[in-house]
């Protein structure tokens, strides 16, 4: 079975079931996969969000990465790429493997990446348009604390954490780099 198909069959029926089978390097290029995945999910709901911000319906201009943007780029990097990833992966990953019946393990599942989601709402300067596309808004990180969820069941919390700050760092490399290269 590829990697997608496990990720979509275990999404349909999430299940605490570490894969014991697999060596460092499947799991890696399991992980790589889920990686290119995670970004082409971002990429695509991102001409969403663009839109949204193009025609008006949302005017927010705040964001909170505004707050950290001056500092140097490699206190910028530590705090995105390896702060943000162990913290966030601890507070909704890790708790996962306390569920041990099914049914409330499925539940603790979605629900934490429901609210994995929604905390990166306060990214934004709340205000009602916020609030009304804030299922658009949140759409990638939700998306993303599945997948990081089904690493952290198969693989370990561990890989999570890692794959977690692989996302962060390159996208806030890239963000970086086309700054630096506009000034």
């Amino acid at each position: 079975m590829n990697t997608l198909s496990e990720l979509l069959e275990f999404l349909k029926n999430p299940r605490l079931e570490r894969d014991c089978d697999s060596t460092f390097y499947t799991r890696a290029v399991k992980c790589v996969q889920l990686l290119l995945t995670c970004f082409a999910i971002s990429f695509l709901i991102s001409f969403a969000i663009g839109a949204l911000y193009q025609t008006k319906l949302i005017e927010n201009q705040y964001h909170a990465f505004d707050t950290i943007k001056d500092l140097p780029s490699s206190t910028i990097l530590v705090l995105v790429a390896i702060i943000a990833p162990i913290v966030e992966e601890t507070v909704f990953r890790a708790p996962l493997v306390l569920f041990k019946k099914p049914y409330f393990f499925k539940i603790a599942f979605y629900s934490l990446a429901l609210i994995f989601g929604y905390v990166h709402l306060f990214n934004y300067d709340i205000n009602h348009q916020i609030l009304l596309f804030s299922p658009i808004l949140v759409a990638p990180q939700i998306l993303l604390g599945l997948i990081f969820g089904f690493v952290r069941v198969r693989f370990g919390l561990l890989w999570a954490m890692a794959m977690h700050a692989a996302y962060n760092g390159l996208l806030v490399s890239l963000f970086l780099f086309a700054s630096n290269a506009i000034q």
